[in-house]
């Protein structure tokens, strides 16, 4: 045997392979294998994972309200199945990330959620559950907990179920939105914060190209918010400009009222630039930045002449 400290690392997972050929020598043509098979194309990739930082935090959303300390969400968009393969998908997901943590049962399979989402009903899903002896609660329209042997605690999703107020941005994800819906949509995209814009923004966009072709007043909303941007645009501009209009004529009537005194104050060097200093402190007040920089580059070109 090797020796532990030396380093060498033991191939035993090569040698159970040749072992498994030689013990089935005689059925190898009837058979096929693959070592080291990869059971996805790509990485294993979970497609939301939320995490508590607290165990105690509360919430108050609705969707807040169904997590635990480690969730799985794993959603399909519309049209898309989610059955029997699709939840043993997610099974298998919560299994490795519950096995992948740094020390033995650090995270409890009763603290890990696996939510699956999809604006259509399952029925397919829901009726190998139920042979599965597992029973089905809806806590609110489109929400249902299993309750049976998964291992993890189970929770669906049913979007277009669900209620269009308290889940907004969920209910949203489909093609077949009402103008009201749309209109409602975009309202409250305005009102949250700059912080969740992004995630709005994603929304909106999937939402519009969903429904671009079946819709016609999409179409005319569009043009229409097009329309009332560039005119709120064009407004700030011109009050941008009339303001700079203002203090630029507010500049030169302080400089006509400079020059008079600084030809009065001639007679002098200092009491000329004394006069000026006096007259600039005064004109000044109320000037925006750029006039007063304006002003004090004038008043020098005068008090060195």
């Amino acid at each position: 045997m090797a020796d532990r400290n030396s380093g060498d690392k033991i191939q035993w997972h090569q040698a159970f392979v040749g072992a498994i050929h030689c013990e089935l020598m005689e059925d190898q043509e009837k058979l096929i294998f693959e070592q080291e098979y990869s059971i996805t194309k790509k990485p294993l990739q979970i497609d939301l994972l939320i995490i508590k930082k607290r165990s105690d935090a509360q919430f108050g959303s609705g969707i807040g309200r169904l997590l635990s300390g480690y969730n799985i969400l794993e959603y399909k968009s519309p049209g898309d199945a989610l059955g029997i393969d699709e939840l043993f998908q997610a099974l298998t997901y919560a299994c490795y990330y519950k096995c992948s943590a740094a020390y033995a049962d650090e995270r409890k399979e009763s603290d890990i959620t696996i939510m699956l989402i999809r604006n259509e009903y399952p029925a397919a899903l829901i009726r190998f559950l139920e042979g599965k002896r597992c029973k089905l609660t809806e806590q609110e329209p489109g929400i249902y907990r299993v309750i049976g042997n998964t291992f993890f605690r189970l929770v669906i999703l049913v979007t277009g179920k669900m209620d269009q107020e308290s889940y907004l941005w969920l209910n949203s994800l489909r093609g077949d939105l009402e103008k009201s819906e749309y209109m409602n949509l975009l309202r409250r995209s305005n009102e949250i914060g700059t912080s969740e814009g992004d995630y709005s923004d994603a929304v909106l966009s999937v939402v519009e190209l969903s429904n671009r072709d079946c819709i016609k007043w999409k179409e005319e909303s569009a043009v229409a918010s097009y329309l009332a941007e560039a005119k709120q645009e064009g407004i700030s501009i011109g009050e941008k400009r009339g303001i700079s209009i203002g203090e630029q004529n507010r500049a030169k009537a302080t400089a006509a009222i400079l020059s008079r005194r600084s030809r009065a104050a001639r007679g002098c060097r200092w009491s000329r630039f004394w006069d000026l200093e006096t007259a600039v402190q005064k004109a000044r007040r109320g000037l925006t930045y750029d006039t007063r920089r304006v002003l004090s580059g004038w008043i020098f070109r005068r008090s060195v002449i």
